[in-house]
């Protein structure tokens, strides 16, 4: 009878306060009473979603920002860490072809004036002229301004703009990609003649022949074939012959200058424009036949 309806008031008011019914009331009360007073299911709540912390994957909004944040700062400490780095590396460098080397893409380093003088004193004479002068350079040293070196690369360009204490650009200047690259390929030495180096017979020429051409030509084409003459003065011996590659094809060939100090020979490899130098070898093949290429051991009886 207990499971079916009470029939009438009597049976509520017997079910209500049987003994049943007045346990479950006080077991009921006895655990709001010390929930309230001891926030005990707070606290096993609490434990056990401890202990399972871990195993629960992280989602919401709280664990994205947070993940979020973590990967903000371990960037920006990976950035510090290459700033860093690149400056430490800019600082030491030797030469300013290691400088550059050094600056990837929208990029930039800064080194002290003094430093830049040591480099700048370092390259030949005529790509340092195309970088700055040398009497305005030494105008700026003079003036006790310039207190940093900024260089910057974005693509193929690289522009080093020279600063004073205020932050204020007292040069800017726009190095061209020809000069950049004539920085950047150092000379290549090898020991032997031009045939041994791999120059086929029909593209090399004696010494005179190739100044006498290069000499026809304007200024500036005759920097972009010959741009650093240091680099073959430096290395000692005669010039006897020029070596040209088979064919031109790329934006840079290479060229090589064969010298004879009396007991070996010696090759200079050194980077040349080519559309500069299919002029100059327009005009050789333009030139008296007195001038046809020789072989190793002729070069004294070649006529000028």
């Amino acid at each position: 009878m207990d499971w079916c309806e009470p029939r009438d008031l009597r049976d509520w008011f017997n079910r209500f306060f049987s003994l049943r019914s007045l346990t479950f009331i006080l077991i009921v009360l006895l655990l709001a009473v010390f929930e309230f007073r001891f926030d005990w299911m707070e606290k096993a709540l609490g434990s056990y979603l401890s202990t399972t912390n871990r195993q629960r994957p992280e989602t919401g909004d709280i664990w994205e920002t947070a993940h979020d944040t973590q990967q903000a700062r371990n960037s920006l400490d990976e950035i510090t860490v290459d700033r860093e780095a690149l400056q430490r590396n800019a600082r030491g460098a030797l030469d300013l072809s290691d400088v550059i080397s050094y600056i990837a893409d929208n990029q930039s380093v800064m080194i002290s004036p003094d430093h830049f003088r040591s480099l700048y004193m370092k390259l030949p004479s005529g790509i340092a002229s195309r970088i700055i002068p040398p009497n305005e350079l030494l105008q700026l040293l003079g003036e006790k301004e310039w207190e940093r070196t900024y260089f910057r690369k974005f693509g193929n360009q690289l522009t080093i703009y020279l600063i004073n204490r205020s932050n204020r650009v007292l040069r800017e200047i726009v190095v061209a990609d020809s000069t950049l690259v004539q920085i950047e390929r150092r000379k290549i030495v090898f020991n032997g003649s031009l045939e041994e180096w791999g120059t086929s017979p029909d593209r090399i020429y004696p010494a005179d022949r190739f100044f006498y051409a290069l000499d026809s030509l304007p200024e500036d084409v005759q920097a972009e074939i010959l741009a650093q003459p240091e680099e073959i003065l430096n290395a000692g011996g005669r010039l006897v012959r020029v070596g040209f590659p088979p064919q031109l094809q790329t934006v840079w060939v290479d060229i090589g200058f064969e010298l004879d100090d009396g007991s070996q020979r010696q090759v200079i490899v050194l980077p040349a424009r080519e559309w500069a130098l299919w002029r100059l070898r327009s005009v050789m093949e333009n030139m008296a036949a007195g001038f046809a290429p020789i072989s190793p051991g002729q070069e004294a009886r070649t006529e000028p």
